[in-house]
């Protein structure tokens, strides 16, 4: 909805929140980490998957937004307009026209957001103590790796299985993005 309002809704300092969302790309996560790990700590959210959830979708909105707005840029507005004289509000506009004709960039935001997460160190370490919480990436270098040694083969044969939810999630979404671009190739 930010990349909607942002891309064809004109309000002040649109602009200036645009450039916000694409200067937070360039932030890496070590930079507000005291920062955050204060909010979380004080939210009683250390050492659980919410405590993870809430900084990762905050992590990946910046990347979603831009890419999002960018793609509604290159919409007709006359979509949008046909759509206005037919009486429908920007909220119809949104669910009816736009998101069906994005699902090419909702999967792509989808496979980056998934694998992001999926493949996320940092943060796990930081805000997660408790075993049973582990995020695979932690897990795997707590189980494998200590101070003496990395048991190196059992390491790959875990990563090597580890990659088979990222491969399913872009096989099925695969899909839905080649689907989505070839949708609008004939006309009817």
């Amino acid at each position: 909805m930010a990349a909607f309002a942002l891309s064809r809704i004109s309000f002040r300092g649109r602009a200036w929140i645009y450039l916000a969302f694409v200067t937070l790309l360039t932030i890496p996560v070590q930079i507000y980490i005291i920062p955050l790990y204060v909010l979380i700590v004080r939210a009683h959210l250390s050492d659980s998957l919410l405590g993870l959830i809430l900084p990762y979708t905050a992590g990946s909105l910046p990347l979603a937004i831009f890419l999002l707005k960018t793609y509604f840029d290159q919409l007709p507005s006359e979509l949008m307009d046909a759509a206005r004289l037919d009486g429908c509000s920007n909220r119809m506009i949104l669910l009816k026209i736009v998101l069906p004709l994005s699902r090419p960039v909702l999967s792509t935001v989808t496979i980056f957001t998934f694998v992001q997460s999926w493949n996320e160190f940092f943060l796990a370490l930081v805000f997660i103590h408790n075993p049973d919480l582990q995020t695979l990436p932690l897990g795997l270098q707590a189980f494998f790796v200590n101070q003496y040694e990395t048991q190196f083969p059992q390491l790959f044969a875990t990563l090597a299985l580890s990659i088979a939810p990222v491969v399913l999630v872009y096989l099925f979404l695969q899909k839905q993005f080649i689907a989505g671009l070839t949708a609008g190739a004939v006309k009817a």
